[in-house]
């Protein structure tokens, strides 16, 4: 959030792009969240998985590491599914970015 209002650019993901402006745009700015959601995502889901890989844990921490991978793969899911519903609506259905 900004002050103003939501940033859905690319640099709301920590990227230097321009925000786009118009209601033509909303697929491009979608598309350019869900990129940035991704790399942020692909860090997480590394770290839990060397943590889940990196020998005996107690079990309260093996518990809590299958957590964050469950949340992450549900974050994923979604995603992936609004990175969809944005190429369709931009007409681009052929594209695959994220």
């Amino acid at each position: 959030m900004t002050d103003r209002g939501m940033d859905f650019g690319a640099g709301a993901a920590g990227g230097d792009h321009p925000v786009r402006d118009g209601a033509e745009s909303w697929p491009v700015k979608v598309r350019e969240l869900c990129h940035g959601i991704n790399n942020h995502l692909g860090v997480i889901m590394g770290q839990a998985d060397l943590l889940a890989s990196g020998g005996a844990l107690p079990p309260e921490v093996a518990r809590r590491v299958a957590e964050i991978d469950k949340a992450a793969e549900r974050i994923k899911a979604l995603v992936q599914r609004a990175a969809a519903d944005a190429r369709t609506a931009a007409g681009d259905a052929g594209e695959k970015e994220t």
